[in-house]
C-alpha cells in the first residue's frame, strides 16, 4: 500500500494531546501550513490550537478578499468572484472556530456584500439573492437579517429589467423575493434588531412591501417591541 506524501497546505494531520509540550509541537506543525484535528481531554487545552487555526483561516480569507478587490479594479470579474468564493470558505471556518470574534464575522459579511455587488453589477438577481439569503444567516443575526432584507429589495428593479422572464414570471419572482424580505425582517425582530417600525416606514427601499398584509402585521410587532 502506497503512502501519500504529507504536504503543508494539503495534508490535514491528527494530533493527540495539547498539554505543555504537545500544544507547541502541534502549533509548530500548523505554522508550517498543516491543518489539524486535535483530540485532548479538556476544551481549555484545545483552545490555543483552535485560535491559531481560526486566525490562519481569517488571514487567508483577508488576503483573498484584498486580491479580489485588485482583480475587480482590473475588470477581471470572474477571477474576482472566484477569489471571494475561496475567501468565504476560509472566513466561515474562522467564524465556526471562534463564533464570538466580531472581526471574523465582519470580514465574512464584507465578502458576502462584495459577491452580492458583483452579481448585481452583472444583473444576475438570482445569484445576488442566493448570497443575500446566506448572509442573512450570518451572526449576529438581528443586524444581518435587516441588511439582507434591504439588499433583497434592491433586486426587485433587476427583475423588472430581466428580459429572459415573461411578465407573469417577473411577478412571481418579485412575490418570492418580497416574501423572503418580510421573513428576514421577522427574523431580525426575533433576534433583537435595533431597528424600529419608524425606520421601516421611512426607508423608501421597503416601499414595495407597504401594501402587503404580512408586512403591516410585522410593523405592528416592531411597534410593540
Amino acid at each position: 500500500m502506497a503512502f501519500q506524501k504529507a504536504e503543508p497546505g494539503k495534508t490535514k494531520i491528527g494530533w493527540l494531546g495539547t498539554g505543555v509540550m504537545g500544544r507547541w509541537m502541534c502549533e509548530h506543525c500548523m505554522d508550517t501550513g498543516y491543518s489539524a484535528t486535535v483530540y485532548t481531554r479538556s476544551i481549555e487545552k484545545a483552545q490555543p490550537p483552535l485560535d491559531k487555526e481560526a486566525n490562519h483561516r481569517y488571514m487567508t480569507g483577508y488576503l483573498l478578499n484584498n486580491l479580489s478587490s485588485i482583480l475587480r479594479s482590473k475588470k477581471l470579474t470572474g477571477k474576482a468572484r472566484e477569489a471571494l468564493e475561496h475567501a468565504i470558505v476560509h472566513q466561515r471556518e474562522a467564524v465556526k472556530l471562534s463564533p464570538d470574534n466580531r472581526n471574523y464575522q465582519s470580514y465574512l459579511r464584507r465578502s458576502r456584500y462584495s459577491l452580492i455587488s458583483l452579481a448585481m453589477e452583472a444583473k444576475n438577481h438570482s445569484e445576488a439573492v442566493k448570497q443575500i439569503m446566506e448572509m442573512g444567516q450570518t451572526t449576529p443575526k438581528g443586524t444581518n437579517s435587516y441588511s439582507a432584507a434591504y439588499s433583497l429589495m434592491r433586486c426587485l428593479p433587476l427583475v423588472d429589467k430581466d428580459e429572459k422572464l415573461t411578465p407573469e414570471q417577473r411577478k412571481e419572482v418579485k412575490e418570492d423575493y418580497s416574501k423572503k424580505a418580510v421573513a428576514l425582517l421577522k427574523q431580525a425582530l426575533e433576534n433583537g434588531s435595533r431597528y424600529s417600525a419608524s425606520s421601516l416606514k421611512r426607508n423608501s427601499m421597503f416601499a414595495p412591501l407597504r401594501e402587503r398584509k404580512d408586512f403591516q402585521e410585522l410593523l405592528t410587532q416592531f411597534e410593540k417591541k
